[in-house]
């Protein structure tokens, strides 16, 4: 999965190079991946987010821990 870019807080994903294949969307242990057109208001702002700042970020190889221990979908960043 070449479009998952770790961060230091967060996970973004590059959407030039992910297939909309939505397998992730029920991976996620944060429940915080949507499908673009069905993100929520208050995320909308991370839509440009991941297109502009995954491309400077290191590909993630291999399986990690969830970095918040509550569902980022509940909480600001």
């Amino acid at each position: 999965m070449e479009a998952f870019r770790e961060s230091e807080n967060f996970v973004l994903i590059d959407p030039d190079i992910c297939i909309h294949c939505n397998d992730c969307l029920r991976e996620c242990p944060a429940n915080a991946i949507f499908p673009e057109d069905e993100v929520p208001p208050i995320w909308q702002d991370w839509i440009l987010k991941n297109a502009v700042e995954s491309k400077f970020l290191p590909v993630i190889r291999e399986l990690k821990q969830p970095l918040l221990k509550e569902p980022c979908n509940t909480k600001l960043l």
